[in-house]
C-alpha cells in the first residue's frame, strides 16, 4: 500500500494544474485551542484586580477574614522577619492581612511606616475581634503610632485600589503579644 502525504495533494482542472494545501485537522485545532487558553487568561488576568478595588471604601469587605488580593508585582524583603514589612508593590488591589497578633493583657505597641504610594490609593487598617476597622493611615505617609490593645486577635491588613508603591513597617511590642505573617 503507498503512502500518502495528505499535507499536499494534486487535482486537476481544466485549464491548469493546481495543488492544494491541506492542514492536518488535529495540529490546526491543537493550535486553536492553545490560542483561545491563552486569549482567555489574558483576559482574566487583565480583570483580576478590578472586582478587588471596590474593598478599599467598604468596612464590612475589609473585616472579612480571609484575604481577597490582586498584585501584578508582589516583592517582600523582610520575610523572615516576623514583625517587619518592606514591600514592593504593583498593581495592588483588595486585602491582604500582613500581620496577626495575639495579646494575652492589654499591651501598647508602635508602628513605625513609611509608605510611598506613586499611584491609586493604599491604607493600613487594624481589624478587633469584633470585626472593628480602624485606620492607622492611608496614602503617603512617614510616622509612628502607638495603640494600646486589649485581650484579643487582631490583623493589620494592606488595603488598596490600583496602588503602586512601596511599604516599610515595623511593629514594636512588649512580651504578651505574639505576631505572625500568615
Amino acid at each position: 500500500i503507498p503512502k500518502i502525504d495528505f499535507r499536499e495533494l494534486t487535482y486537476y482542472n481544466k485549464k491548469r494544474k493546481s495543488t492544494l494545501l491541506i492542514v492536518k485537522k488535529g495540529i490546526l485545532m491543537k493550535k486553536i485551542t492553545l490560542l483561545l487558553v491563552l486569549l482567555s487568561m489574558f483576559l482574566i488576568s487583565c480583570q483580576s484586580g478590578a472586582d478587588k478595588a471596590a474593598i478599599y471604601d467598604d468596612d464590612s469587605l475589609i473585616a472579612l477574614t480571609e484575604d481577597s488580593y490582586y498584585y501584578s508585582v508582589y516583592e517582600d524583603s523582610s520575610e523572615t522577619i516576623a514583625n517587619q514589612m518592606v514591600l514592593d508593590f504593583r498593581s495592588f488591589s483588595g486585602r491582604d492581612t500582613l500581620f496577626s497578633l495575639t495579646v494575652t493583657a492589654e499591651s501598647s505597641i508602635t508602628l513605625s511606616y513609611q509608605s510611598n504610594v506613586e499611584v491609586g490609593n493604599l491604607k493600613l487598617v487594624i481589624v478587633d475581634e469584633a470585626s472593628q476597622v480602624q485606620t492607622l493611615f492611608s496614602g503617603q505617609n512617614d510616622s509612628s503610632t502607638s495603640l494600646t490593645l486589649s485581650e484579643g486577635t487582631y490583623m493589620i491588613k494592606l488595603v488598596g485600589s490600583k496602588a503602586f508603591g512601596d511599604i516599610d513597617l515595623l511593629i514594636t511590642y512588649p512580651t504578651g503579644v505574639t505576631i505572625t505573617k500568615p
